[in-house]
């Protein structure tokens, strides 16, 4: 809740009105659950649905999958999608499926230690993707795409292949 209010605040800031700010999760479900993130932390954005040492605030937000909210916005194309989700990444892509097949559109999600957390290994989102025709590349700090041999924390690129 509090990246909302700065996302609304900052997109009034800056007169943008070509963008629709939809205040939910995106996880595997449709439905509710709890967030958790640490109230003094500088990055907000470190909310997740697991509770941490550091967590101090819960607050129960509501959840939609991928696939619903593309169906909700009525959207006929979807070419890109960037998740960064403090390690509830899989579960996004779980309820991407239609997506997926439909678009295919371009990934681009972080690995990080977050996923111990979600007790998710790196294996399991790399056969997820391939059933949808994905290859995998990790992001080099010069910008360079690197096939992923291994789990390595980052930045990872994820393109259908033809």
């Amino acid at each position: 809740p509090p990246v909302v209010r700065k996302l609304r605040a900052n997109l009034t800031e800056n007169h943008v009105s070509n963008v629709t700010v939809v205040p939910l999760g995106l996880s595997n479900q449709t439905g509710t659950v709890p967030l958790f993130w640490h109230d003094d932390d500088t990055n907000e954005g470190q909310a997740t649905f697991w509770a941490n040492d550091a967590s101090n605030v819960q607050q129960i937000i509501d959840t939609i999958t991928v696939d619903e909210l593309v169906r909700q916005q009525q959207l006929t194309q979807v070419n890109f999608i960037k998740i960064d989700v403090q390690g509830a990444e899989y579960q996004v892509l779980q309820g991407a499926q239609g997506t997926l097949s439909a678009f295919r559109p371009v990934l681009i999600f972080e690995y990080d230690w977050n996923w111990e957390s979600a007790g998710v290994p790196f294996s399991a989102v790399q056969e997820y993707l391939a059933r949808f025709g994905y290859v995998l590349y990790t992001i080099s700090d010069s910008g360079r795409l690197l096939p992923i041999q291994q789990a390595t924390a980052g930045e990872i690129l994820a393109l259908a292949s033809d």
